[in-house]
């Protein structure tokens, strides 16, 4: 007999504010009937293992690409970190290879070439739905990988830019922490699915930051892909749903595992996002891993004087994970 999982539902007022100041400071699923399952248990902070050097050196170069997500070309190299920036070429021969069903509804999300108003170039931009996603080839031929970076909430330096975006991501990831799966999760899922179909040879990997970080866990759950998330939002009872219904996992147990081959998750301490995990928002997919404030060590009145907000900043995860690395 089905069980529903059961997973917290978010504090409306408190989670719309959250969102939306996350958003500014920079920053319907149908229930599967089929499995029985548990509560969902969350990984409590005192369990969460403590990043380490080696750790921290392999996840900086995916906390670098998932911040070019955010970037525009003019503020960021089209090479970075041994990747560039896919043609518009490739984005055509990608949609090409997406194959629709009944079941995606949702429109394959827009390739931007030029966006001179906006300043954005080479980047997937779906003002309708708040997608903001790069796809990046290695500039190494031999270099078997092809990475997807989901944006999250807008980092813009325009005000109006920032809060038109930061509305639909707020509504988005309150809506997804709620059991539902919004159109840009949906976009997520099917650009996946194209890029594995488009370069069946090479390794997908997903990464993301805040809401983008929930973008690349579903993603990456629903492709059988790798994922690095930061300061990630967890997903809601629809998007587990979903996963456990399409990959054929007998219960959330077997997800949970099979997350922990695929996913990992980094956490700055003391950040605004992860600090509500428990009591407003769905944990996290995978292994999981909290980030000290390593600058703080050396400067206690930054580390005293910095908000959670601040902090959820994707530039303050790479920041600190440099620091560790250079300890």
């Amino acid at each position: 007999m089905y069980k529903p999982l059961s997973v917290p539902k978010a504090n409306a007022p408190l989670a719309i504010c959250l969102f939306a100041l996350l958003a500014l400071a920079g920053s319907q699923a149908n229930a599967s009937s089929t499995y029985v399952e548990p509560d969902l248990q969350f990984t409590s902070k005192e369990e969460q293992q403590i990043i380490d050097k080696s750790t921290s050196e392999y996840v900086l170069r995916y906390a670098k690409l998932s911040q070019g997500a955010f970037v525009s070309v003019a503020n960021v190299k089209n090479t970075q970190d041994g990747f560039r920036r896919i043609s518009t070429e490739e984005a055509n021969f990608i949609q090409s290879s997406h194959k629709s069903t009944e079941s995606q509804s949702i429109s394959f999300p827009p390739y931007i070439d030029v966006d001179s108003k906006n300043n954005e170039q080479l980047k997937y931009i779906d003002k309708h739905t708040g997608l903001m996603a790069t796809v990046l080839m290695p500039i190494d031929e031999q270099d078997n990988h092809v990475v997807l970076a989901f944006a999250g909430t807008d980092t813009r330096s325009s005000i109006k830019g920032r809060t038109e975006r930061g509305v639909i991501n707020s509504s988005s990831a309150y809506n997804q922490i709620n059991g539902q799966i919004p159109d840009d999760f949906k976009q997520a899922e099917i650009l996946a699915q194209a890029i594995k179909s488009a370069y069946p040879e090479k390794q997908l990997i997903v990464t993301g930051t805040s809401l983008g970080g929930g973008l690349a866990q579903y993603a990456a759950m629903l492709t059988d892909s790798k994922a690095y998330a930061f300061n990630a939002l967890g997903l809601g009872k629809g998007s587990l749903e979903h996963i456990i219904q399409k990959r054929q996992f007998e219960s959330l147990e077997e997800l949970n595992k099979a997350a922990e081959e695929k996913i990992v998750n980094v956490n700055l301490e003391g950040e605004a996002l992860t600090y509500l995990f428990g009591w407003y928002m769905p944990p996290q997919l995978g292994d999981i891993y909290t980030l000290p404030f390593c600058k703080g060590e050396d400067d206690w009145y930054e580390y005293l004087t910095s908000n959670r907000f601040y902090l959820h900043n994707i530039p303050q995860v790479i920041d600190n994970l440099q620091c560790v690395v250079d300890k």
